[in-house]
């Protein structure tokens, strides 16, 4: 959901009834829209260095004790990022091994499972955020990440949004 409309919600600007029309027609939209295989896989490519970067932060936060509230915020940015990979859907074949095929493809590309490659990724918005990246927990999270990368793959593959609102719950 983007930020106006949730704002608009817990103002009491409209109702909740409203929120999940405007949602299912977002959704209409989106599930009309399938695209080439080489532009979704560009859209995801654009879209995953955020997914890594939220998913690190919660990960070294829960372990590090960082605030809740900017948990809950990465939460809710990572959710989105996830969710909006998984409803892009492939023109020609938009079947499971199609998409995770598309996800394992553009990670071996990119090289996302090199510790190297996610630390450039993450480290800015880490010393944005004033955490140690020399700290052993830092190298711990690049670590989980690519443990866990096959997982998030599996999740976009899926495209199920609960699925996706559970892992991110208990991450």
């Amino acid at each position: 959901m983007n930020k106006s409309l949730d704002l608009m919600i817990r103002m009491g600007m409209i109702s909740a009834d409203v929120e999940r029309l405007l949602e299912d027609r977002g959704n209409n939209i989106l599930t009309e829209m399938a695209l080439p295989r080489k532009s979704v896989k560009s859209r995801i490519s654009n879209i995953f260095p955020q997914i890594i970067e939220n998913w690190c932060l919660i990960k070294y936060s829960t372990n590090n004790g960082v605030n809740e509230n900017l948990v809950n915020h990465w939460k809710s940015e990572l959710l989105a990022h996830i969710n909006n990979t998984s409803r892009l859907q492939i023109k020609e074949n938009d079947a499971f091994d199609s998409r995770k095929k598309l996800l394992n493809q553009m990670i071996i590309e990119e090289d996302l499972t090199d510790v190297n490659v996610v630390d450039l990724i993450i480290c800015a918005k880490f010393r944005e955020e004033g955490i140690d990246i020399s700290s052993r927990e830092y190298g711990n999270v690049i670590i989980d990440f690519i443990n866990n990368i096959n997982e998030i793959v599996n999740l976009i593959s899926l495209k199920d949004r609960n699925k996706i609102i559970e892992y991110i719950h208990n991450l």
